[in-house]
Order: C-alpha cells, then sequence, then structure tokens
C-alpha cells in the first residue's frame, strides 16, 4: 500500500504589471491506492482557490485553471505555491480501507515581473 500525490505548478516565466496570466495546478494520484477526501491550496490566494478534488483512483489526474492579474505594486517576483493534502483513509480495492498518515506534495513557481 503506497499512497502517493502529486501536485505540480504551471505558468509563464515572467510577466508585466497589469497583465493577465494562466496558472493550471495539477494534481495526479501517482500510488496504488484509492485517496479520499484531496483538496488542494495555492498562494497567494487565486478565486476559488482553495477547494475540494474528492477521491481519486490510482492515475488519476485533475487539472485547473486560473487567471491571475500581476499586481502593479513594484513587485519584481511573485512566488506560487500550490499544496495537496488526502486523507488518511484509503480504498485498497478489496473491500478493506486502510486507515494512516496524510499524504501531501507541494510545487512552487517563480514569476519574474519585467518592466
Amino acid at each position: 500500500i503506497h499512497p502517493e500525490l502529486d501536485v505540480e505548478i504551471q505558468a509563464p516565466e515572467t510577466a508585466k504589471p497589469g497583465e493577465t496570466v494562466k496558472i493550471t495546478i495539477t494534481v495526479t494520484n501517482t500510488g496504488d491506492v484509492v485517496i479520499r477526501d484531496i483538496w488542494y491550496l495555492v498562494w497567494p490566494p487565486i478565486r476559488q482557490s482553495d477547494l475540494a478534488v474528492g477521491d481519486m483512483a490510482p492515475g488519476d489526474t485533475r487539472v485547473y485553471e486560473y487567471e491571475y492579474q500581476v499586481p502593479e505594486n513594484g513587485r519584481r517576483t511573485i512566488r506560487f505555491r500550490a499544496r495537496a493534502l488526502g486523507g488518511r483513509d484509503f480504498d485498497i480495492g478489496i473491500g478493506w480501507e486502510f486507515f494512516g498518515r496524510r499524504v501531501s506534495d507541494s510545487d512552487t513557481h517563480r514569476l519574474r515581473i519585467t518592466r
């Protein structure tokens, strides 16, 4: 029994102040059991970014896309962070559930702001 999650952020490397960029968050169950009650968080907060993913079977992937407007406050970089967490109970596929540790993964991405 190997519960495991993978979360990845995809976004441009650079953007200008006021520009709107696309941020893509991908959550994948890379383990060998169903992971229950998965949710994820993105920072800085993006509209509706704290979402329940639900249950994911082994190999399942969910993709979430957001638009983010780069602030015009003089910052030079923005560091995006995403974290996915799964519940403590896992369906091992034979009518039993395994209760164990929480499963999580995180990723970061730096967006350089150009003038």
